[in-house]
């Protein structure tokens, strides 16, 4: 018998080291105290058995007390761990711990108050020796403890196993046979069913460090393969939400909760085709897309990639992977901006006006349709500039822009072709007609008050005409705004604040 219990606790040594060293998680840690106590609590027993005096039973029950009292509290930070996959917070942990501490310091001083036990009795069976306690008012309140804590490890492992479909081979099925060895042997042992000499707690614990070695080599319990998937699963920063082969919800995580309401324990087992937001991201069959949503009255992009679960060469469901690309977005539309658009004044800059000049031939002669095109220059600009400075400058060339584009169509295009010179294209305009618009924008200018620091500053354009109506044969975009570009000269040879053709 003495051989069983110094071999119990050597295998409770032997995981304890095992653990310590070994493995680097949040549940080794524990695991290892709880290994270490229950060696402790047997090892404490085996001296008990060999003790011949109440001095030395006395002595091997502080030995076991003091692995026994931190067993419940071990088991129980465990069961929390593996539940939450995270540590408890330091405040719970103290609280867990207050019993099992209270507990040792009064077993100690037991003599004085007697709380854990009365009176200290001691048998005798084939030379060997144990102690009989007259339980007092604290061992009830530790035994209490004791249940709790085993019973909320059942709820624990039970629940996992439920998520696991109840198969045999996972950790948390070992596990919770692990957690009924010891309470059934406890119970047994003091409920005194039998007239059993030896304590059969230790017999649980053997059971239980068996289950611990077929979880620890078997099912990798300590890895904690499943725990750590789940944690990445809900501190991933990335929306995740997982649809089955009928666009059903599976699950979802905490950042997909936080981005969609709707994603709640309710939605569990819809089609995500049940809300409005769901319907937008599930109607996207590519693997890639850009969803948008309205949050506080502002539009917020989301980049989704969507990825086939398979088995068994089957799909048998989708994982949906976001995240807020918002930012990314107006980053990127911001530099097509800056890329495109003239800083000063917003209208097209030179290199985006050319393109789409080329897309606006390339349809007039396609829809046999006539294209004009406009050469503005501001008269005299250089004596603007001297005048009144280069902010002034600035603010004439902005204000010439926006008269422009107030009187053109929302089909006709306008960009900055040089540093004070604008060209404007006409679609589906003859000559003639781009004439009188010309003429239009002229006198629009002429009149137009530009307020600069106090003072109203007038100036006048010079405008070129030039139109494919007049050619019979393709020209190319260069060449019609080159010949808007000499009418141009035309004008300001002839005097300047006027509009002429070639």
């Amino acid at each position: 018998m003495l051989l069983i219990e110094f071999s119990i606790s050597i295998a409770f040594i032997i995981l304890f080291l095992y653990s310590l060293f070994k493995y680097k998680n949040k549940i080794a840690s524990p695991f290892a105290l709880l290994c270490l106590s229950i060696a402790i609590f047997t090892f404490g027993y085996c001296m008990e058995l060999l003790s011949n005096t109440r001095a030395h039973i006395q002595f091997s029950l502080n030995i076991e007390l003091s692995g026994l009292a931190f067993i419940p509290a071990l088991w129980i930070l465990i069961s929390i761990k593996f539940y939450l996959k995270k540590s408890s917070p330091f405040f719970i942990t103290f609280i867990i711990l207050i019993i099992p501490f209270l507990t040792f310091f009064i077993f100690l001083t037991n003599q004085y108050h007697h709380l854990y036990y009365s009176k200290l009795l001691i048998e005798e069976y084939d030379h060997l020796f144990k102690a009989d306690l007259v339980k007092g008012p604290w061992y009830y309140v530790f035994i209490s403890y004791t249940y709790v804590g085993f019973l909320f490890s059942v709820f624990v492992f039970f629940s996992k196993w439920k998520e696991a479909s109840f198969s045999f081979k996972t950790q948390s099925f070992w596990m919770l046979i692990g957690s009924f060895c010891p309470a059934i042997a406890y119970l047994i042992y003091i409920a005194d069913y039998y007239s059993i000499f030896y304590d059969l707690t230790t017999f649980g614990f053997a059971l239980l460090a068996l289950c611990f070695f077929i979880a620890i080599f078997k099912y990798n319990f300590l890895e904690l393969h499943k725990i750590a998937r789940e944690h990445v699963f809900d501190e991933i920063n990335e929306g995740i939400i997982v649809l089955d082969q009928n666009d059903k919800i599976v699950d979802y995580n905490q950042a997909a909760k936080n981005t969609f309401s709707w994603l709640n324990s309710k939605a569990i087992g819809k089609s995500i085709f049940t809300y409005p937001e769901g319907t937008a991201i599930g109607k996207n069959a590519s693997c890639q897309f850009t969803s948008e949503i309205i949050r506080n009255n502002q539009k917020k992009y989301l980049g989704f990639t969507i990825t086939n679960i398979i088995q068994k060469n089957e799909p048998i469901g989708k994982i949906l992977i976001f995240q807020d690309t918002t930012e990314q977005k107006d980053a990127l539309e911001k530099l097509n901006y800056l890329a495109t658009n003239d800083s000063l004044t917003g209208i097209f800059n030179r290199s985006k006006l050319m393109a789409e000049a080329e897309k606006e031939l390339y349809k007039a002669y396609l829809y046999k349709k006539d294209l004009s095109a406009l050469m503005i220059d501001i008269d005299f600009f250089k004596k603007v500039n001297d005048t009144y400075g280069h902010l002034a400058g600035d603010k004439v060339i902005t204000c010439l822009a926006n008269v422009c584009k107030n009187r053109l169509r929302k089909s006709d295009i306008i960009g900055r072709y040089g540093g004070e010179e604008f060209l404007v294209l006409l679609s589906d305009t003859n000559l003639q007609n781009a004439l009188q618009i010309a003429e239009d924008l002229r006198i629009l200018i002429e009149k137009t008050d530009i307020e600069y620091d106090c003072k109203v500053i007038k100036v006048q354009v010079s405008l070129g005409v030039a139109s494919t109506s007049i050619h019979s044969e393709k020209v190319r975009i260069n060449d019609l705004i080159n010949e808007s570009d000499i009418a141009l000269y035309k004008a300001k040879n002839s005097g300047r604040n006027r509009v002429c053709s070639i």
